[in-house]
């Protein structure tokens, strides 16, 4: 079974070549990171016909997604703790967020990243909820909103950051942002999300690029399963389509996203009584591209990874049916508390234990 493109390919990667043979493809995976400028697009054995048995109960659409990627982001922050602040055995109540955690902040001018459904609907104001990760012993006192809000890489106590992006079509009050005033309130709706956390400076061993690759190429007993399983639940939210975007320490972007299954015969196979855009015949699938690292100064200790949840096409539900601004953040509250800013000292957060292979002490 092979795959092939469901519409145009994506703007980033431009026209994508033909695909090669496997072993030019293995001889091209090993090749040096400086010549390997071109992109290609796999497909991952993963679709809603193979989840039907999945012990994950992935109903909820992004937010399923982003719950699957703050799980192996809070296991990474562990995991950087252990490596950079020995010998301590820092575990998941080692970590919390402040008193600022995810009160909205209005962004001056409009938004420069809007998907173009949403700016044909007139959406022009951005809001954004931000929530960091420290280390809790680094969590600094008297600490101000303003200084917070700074770039936080610079900030060694913080361990990574959360920031959820909306935009709404008109300006809303304070009591719309807070969910208290839910009468007659602007279209708003989620159109971001970017997750990053700090790892290890990626070491130039082309054995793990090419085992990176081959861990998000592959489904069944590979470490990153459940972000999978997360990218898969957010391409069938029911307000968007919500596409994951994975930006390595080793310099590859990781796009996940649908295609049509065909047979080698050319054929789609549908089940007879589904219509056109039968989900089960559609596989979910890879493209990586190379990026551009974040630049580091060379007595740097540690790199960034990034991963986007980001809306793509027309929203699927009537605009008076979003959810609420503040509902994306109280359901991360609710189910990782050490990412609740009025409950820090129970960090209860239960990471499903898989590490990602986008960390370089992965060898």
């Amino acid at each position: 079974m092979r795959a092939t493109m469901n519409g145009p390919p994506p703007a980033h990667a431009g026209s994508l070549p033909p695909p090669m043979p496997a072993n030019e493809r293995h001889s091209s995976i090993s090749s040096s990171s400086s010549a390997r400028l071109g992109s290609f697009t796999e497909a991952v054995p993963l679709s809603l016909s193979s989840m039907a048995h999945a012990s994950l109960p992935l109903e909820d659409g992004v937010l399923d997604g982003v719950k699957q990627v703050l799980s192996h982001t809070l296991l990474s922050c562990v995991n950087y703790a252990r490596i950079v602040h020995p010998p301590h055995q820092w575990t998941f109540r080692d970590l919390c967020t402040s008193e600022f955690s995810w009160l909205p902040v209005k962004s001056d001018g409009p938004p420069r990243d809007l998907p173009f459904s949403l700016t044909k609907k007139k959406f022009q104001h951005k809001y954004t909820r931000s929530a960091w990760i420290y280390l809790k012993p680094a969590l600094p006192t008297g600490l101000t909103q303003a200084q917070e809000m700074q770039d936080w890489s610079n900030q060694i106590g913080i361990l990574g950051c959360i920031k959820l992006h909306y935009t709404s079509t008109e300006p809303l009050t304070a009591g719309e942002l807070n969910g208290t005033d839910v009468e007659d309130i602007p279209p708003a709706i989620l159109y971001k999300v970017v997750v990053e956390y700090r790892s290890l400076p990626a070491t130039g061993n082309q054995q793990a690029v090419q085992a990176e690759e081959l861990s998000m190429l592959s489904f069944g007993g590979s470490v990153d399963d459940d972000v999978k399983y997360g990218a898969l639940a957010s391409l069938y939210d029911e307000c968007a389509k919500y596409v994951l975007e994975i930006y390595s320490v080793r310099g590859k972007k990781y796009k996940f996203d649908l295609m049509d299954a065909t047979l080698s015969n050319g054929t789609v196979p549908r089940l007879p009584s589904t219509s056109e855009q039968d989900p089960f015949v559609k596989s979910l699938c890879v493209t990586v591209t190379d990026h551009s690292s974040m630049l580091q100064q060379q007595d740097q200790k540690y790199a960034i990874t990034r991963m986007h949840l980001t809306l793509e096409g027309k929203v699927r539900r009537p605009m008076k049916d979003l959810p609420p601004m503040d509902f994306m953040a109280r359901s991360i509250a609710m189910s990782f508390r050490c990412l609740d800013p009025e409950n820090r000292l129970t960090a209860t957060a239960l990471p499903s234990g898989h590490t990602l292979l986008l960390d370089p002490s992965m060898q």
